[in-house]
């Protein structure tokens, strides 16, 4: 299912604007209370084996998937030299780049998700990957072999006067 979303700059700086002014309501000047403080950093920090492991699992997985897309992608929908020559280098790597990957991920999600804020916390503690090999699979251009759907930003330019004219003449017709 393809779903597209247009925003024009100015709903995404008024979406933007709201969310930062609710953030900064929300924040008070207190340099302890109850979404901050050293019980949050002592949970953090108690958690942080925990969190390596479940994230080195899940990268696991994430990149296991990505690997075997890439491996498909190279032994099925391209050419003969491509069969004999890259697939069987992906199939000798994976134990080294799967390695590097998942231990990599792991320990940087345990150190990352160590805060003194909880919202901050909260936030890093439920995404286990970062999203690592999307953007591993938009840097080598593969972005179909990822293991999750990819969502590109990119900025919309305003529709130009003819095209706001068109509209206007169809909705008059319409009517």
């Amino acid at each position: 299912m393809d779903m597209k979303v247009q925003m024009s700059r100015e709903e995404l700086d008024e979406l933007e604007h709201s969310i930062l002014s609710q953030q900064i309501e929300d924040d008070d000047r207190c340099f302890f209370g109850v979404r901050k403080g050293p019980h949050v950093l002592i949970l953090s920090l108690i958690l942080v084996p925990v969190v390596l492991v479940l994230s080195a699992g899940y990268s696991f997985y994430m990149g296991t998937m990505t690997w075997y897309n890439v491996l498909v992608y190279f032994s099925e929908k391209k050419t003969i030299l491509h069969k004999i020559c890259v697939s069987p280098l992906l199939i000798i790597s994976y134990p080294f780049l799967i390695t590097l990957s998942t231990v990599g991920l792991g320990i940087y999600a345990a150190v990352i998700q160590i805060s003194w804020h909880f919202d901050t916390w909260r936030r890093e503690i439920q995404d286990w990957e970062k999203g690592f090999y999307g953007w591993l699979c938009g840097v080598v251009h593969l972005e179909d072999c990822s293991p999750y759907e990819v969502v590109i930003l990119t900025e919309v330019l305003p529709p130009s006067d003819e095209v706001k004219e068109a509209k206007q003449n169809l909705e008059d017709t319409a009517l």
